[in-house]
């Protein structure tokens, strides 16, 4: 069963946010410091909330038969992961002011590398990373969300490498969800601070 955390942390937040609106909308910028944040905070905020559902419903259904359409689907989802960090981030600079490096935490990252590798230019140019050229390609195959297969080549050597993706976007969701809900206390104080 797909983890549904960034969802659940997303709307809890949002709901605070709505519960909240009369406070808000007596504030410059919304209780924000500028109105860059304030934008960015509701941009973010529904950017989370549609990748978060996009996602859970694409596991929900799983992979095409056809292995072309899974293809589409795979990098699709790969690229709903990094702006869904990406929005997480700007929701981290409309609450507390500062943009962090993303992503945090370790599936996060293994996730972003995988989708720069399976999904960027990999086919075509050279990838250096501690200087070892790195190029993918994936099978042909019927993708699921516990198998897909790919190779890279490392300096033209092949190495075959198999993706177990519902687990990697389960640990995602779990540190993607505890930013939020850090976030989530960070809004509570914008809320309950004096107006300035």
């Amino acid at each position: 069963m797909p983890e549904k955390n960034v969802a659940t942390a997303r709307d809890a937040l949002s709901q605070y946010w709505h519960n909240n609106a009369a406070m808000w909308l007596n504030r410059q910028h919304c209780g924000f410091a500028t109105d860059d944040r304030y934008q960015d905070f509701c941009i973010a905020k529904d950017q989370i909330q549609d990748t978060a559902e996009a996602m859970l419903v694409h596991r929900r259904q799983g992979f095409s038969a056809d292995p072309f359409a899974g293809y589409i689907e795979l990098w699709g989802i790969l690229q709903s992961v990094v702006l869904q960090q990406d929005a997480i981030r700007e929701m981290e600079y409309a609450i507390i002011g500062q943009r962090p490096k993303y992503p945090k935490g370790d599936a996060s990252i293994a996730l972003r590398n995988l989708r720069n590798i399976l999904g960027g230019h990999s086919s075509w140019s050279d990838i250096e990373r501690d200087g070892i050229t790195r190029r993918c390609t994936i099978r042909r195959q019927k993708m699921s969300y516990d198998h897909i297969d790919y190779e890279v080549y490392e300096n033209g050597a092949p190495l075959h490498k198999v993706i177990q993706l519902g687990d990697l976007l389960d640990a995602c969701d779990v540190e993607a969800a505890g930013i939020l809900k850090d976030l989530f206390v960070g809004l509570t104080r914008q809320v309950s601070s004096p107006v300035p």
